[in-house]
């Protein structure tokens, strides 16, 4: 009777133990379903759905860590730092890398710059290889004019396969700025071998890649070639005035002014905003002998770049040959004062 009893009371024993770990097990499951769509939109990026989601849950579940980490990283991808930041510091780490792109994304964001470039490079202190926190932390060097860091990152991402379009790319982003032309022609050049349909190149628009192919040639007095890359730009981008523009340039590198012409006239309809191509066109006139001609296609140019000095200076020299003395004048001053917004001052 008295073993019986022992063996009733274990029995018991182990039910009353029993049901404390099975409400623990009830309560998580809970807490899991009751993130899981925070989680989800997190993962679609949905992010303003997903950090309204994970405060819902830390009403509940306030010290929630995995919560706390999807709210702050939906703020930082939002470019919420300053509201993220207090969040990741409540979850404390360690941090994951999505963790850890998310908070120096939001930095971004919200312009500081310099705490972002410390957050990418503690994030690449973990993965020396993080194409994306390479390419991020090189735009912020440049943005800095830190040219030489930049061009290091640039040659670790063209050492490693994922980011070798990325890193030649950079380069000759970097070299084409320092007007280095023939290493940013090598360079882009470089890019059009590995990835030649452009779809991992990564300037945007991408129209800018063939802009500065084409002008790196041209200072470098290789003519057809930029000439045929334009060519090419302009079947992927029909009606593309500032392709046809550069275009124009490749013919009159070569003395081909009909052709020229001709480009500078398709530029012209294609964009009757842009003031290259009236200029170019009223310079061309007003060397053939037309001054009068040339009047409207320069002052046209001169009304679409008010800044700009060249349009001045050449609407004087054709108002001085119609015989309008006091206007080109007044056209040449001005053309200096552009030229030179601030002269030196007499003693």
């Amino acid at each position: 009777m008295r073993r019986r009893a022992v063996i009733a009371l274990a029995a018991l024993s182990g039910i009353a133990l029993a049901a404390p770990a099975s409400v623990l097990v009830i309560r998580e499951r809970g807490r899991v379903e009751s993130l899981r769509p925070a989680e989800s939109a997190y993962a679609e990026h949905r992010y303003a759905d997903a950090h309204r989601s994970a405060i819902v849950h830390l009403r509940r579940w306030p010290d929630d860590r995995q919560a706390l980490l999807v709210a702050a990283r939906s703020l930082g991808r939002m470019g919420a730092a300053d509201r993220a930041g207090p969040l990741f510091e409540k979850a404390g780490g360690p941090y994951t890398i999505e963790d850890l792109h998310a908070r120096a994304d939001g930095l971004v964001a919200a312009g500081r710059r310099a705490e972002a470039a410390s957050a990418y490079r503690g994030l690449l202190d973990r993965e020396p290889d993080d194409v994306l926190a390479l390419r991020r932390l090189a735009a912020l060097e440049i943005a800095a004019d830190r040219v030489r860091e930049a061009s290091r990152l640039a040659d670790r991402l063209a050492a490693i396969p994922k980011g070798a379009v990325i890193g030649h790319t950079l380069r000759g982003v970097i070299a084409y700025n320092g007007g280095t032309f023939e290493e940013a022609a090598s360079a882009f050049s470089r890019v059009l071998e590995l990835d030649p349909d452009l779809e991992q190149m990564p300037l945007d628009p991408p129209q800018m890649f063939w802009g500065y192919l084409a002008h790196s040639l041209l200072n470098l007095g290789r003519a057809a070639d930029a000439r045929a890359h334009l060519l090419r730009a302009l079947e992927r981008h029909p009606g593309d005035a500032g392709f046809m523009d550069q275009l124009a340039r490749t013919y009159e590198k070569e003395g081909r002014m009909d052709e020229a012409a001709r480009c500078w006239r398709r530029a012209a309809e294609w964009d009757p905003n842009m003031p290259s191509p009236w200029l170019n066109l009223g310079r061309m006139t007003l060397i053939a002998g037309d001054p009068a001609e040339a009047v409207p296609l320069l002052e046209r140019a001169a009304e679409l770049a008010p800044e700009a000095p060249e349009p001045c200076y050449s609407l004087s020299l054709a108002l001085r040959r119609l015989g309008r003395v006091e206007e080109a004048d007044r056209l040449r001053l001005e053309a200096d004062r552009l030229k030179d917004p601030d002269p030196p001052q007499a003693p």
